[in-house]
């Protein structure tokens, strides 16, 4: 009576592994395919970034050189741009005074390792225009354009944590400023470029 009880309890196994095999098998194909466990998934995205002056605020539109998502249990997650395509341009949220210090927020896990800030006048007309066209129209709104057409003024954040504070020591114009962060925390490796469109007056 005993073998018998114990020859079907094993049979009742090999049939539940039978049946649960294939269950597991496709729901493993769903997991993989969805990005779950870190295969095939969406690309790494790193933290918002905010800009703020005088009770206004814009959060940066965000590109990366490279930004590697850690994990604990599953694969880390790595994404790489080699260059950047350059940006639209828009009418500026922010309206700053010259000499005025605007507030970068970092929304990741720890302070970044390191924080810069450069700025490109879009209201003049590209540095890498024909001579013939040296003076033309400015770079319109919704305009897409590559940063090195225009002349780069390097500014300096003053950083504390996961802040920094950005001098618009520049003449009076309208701004692409470009807040680049390096990051090594638990959470995320890589480096983030945010811009945001700014008018200096």
């Amino acid at each position: 009576m005993a073998d018998r009880d114990r020859r079907r309890g094993l049979l009742d196994a090999s049939l539940l592994i039978l049946v649960a095999a294939p269950a597991l098998f496709v729901a493993g194909l769903i997991l993989v395919s969805s990005g779950l466990l870190g295969f095939g998934g969406p690309e790494p995205r790193p933290p918002q970034g905010t800009l703020a002056y005088g009770g206004e605020s814009e959060i940066g539109s965000a590109t990366i050189g490279c930004w590697r998502e850690k994990r604990r249990l599953l694969p880390d997650n790595t994404a790489c741009v080699t260059s950047m395509t350059g940006f639209s341009t828009s009418e500026p949220r922010l309206r700053v005074p010259s000499g005025a210090r605007m507030e970068f927020v970092y929304g990741g896990a720890s302070a970044p390792e390191e924080m810069g800030a450069r700025a490109y006048r879009t209201d003049v007309s590209p540095k890498s225009a024909p001579a013939e066209k040296q003076g033309g129209p400015p770079a319109k709104p919704g305009e897409h354009l590559g940063p090195l057409e225009f002349e780069e003024e390097r500014l300096t954040p003053v950083q504390q944590d996961e802040r920094a504070w950005i001098t618009a020591g520049l003449p009076s114009g309208r701004y692409m400023l470009i807040v680049s962060v390096r990051v090594n925390d638990e959470t995320a490796e890589g480096e983030a470029h945010y811009d945001f469109e700014v008018a200096v007056e």
